[in-house]
């Protein structure tokens, strides 16, 4: 399976919706919500609206996502579980499986 520029703005989009939630919570803390708001504009700013026609730069990019977020997740985590983390954290686990076939390293 490759990895389409379809499934790599499905998982953009469910994510930056999962990073205003957290930036929207009540139960998360400034410093949270700070983080989430920058990683939301980074998100618009990178990935969301890339097109990007080689297989192998948008398994890369979708590569920095994951990373990007999975770091978000482990940082954000430590302070509390928030619905906008589990969202998060949905989102990462299901995109992973999306750069199977895409000569993508685990």
């Amino acid at each position: 399976m490759t990895l389409t520029n379809e499934q790599a703005q499905a998982a953009y989009l469910r994510a930056k919706d999962a990073l205003d939630a957290i930036s929207k919570s009540r139960q998360a803390t400034q410093r949270q919500k700070d983080a989430a708001r920058a990683q939301r504009d980074a998100l618009t700013l990178e990935f969301i609206g890339t097109n990007i026609a080689a297989v192998e730069e948008r398994t890369a990019k979708f590569q920095s996502f994951i990373a990007n977020m999975t770091g978000l997740i482990e940082d954000l985590s430590a302070d509390a579980l928030l619905r906008g983390m589990r969202g998060l954290t949905e989102v990462i686990t299901a995109a992973q499986p999306l750069l199977a076939g895409n000569g993508a390293e685990d």
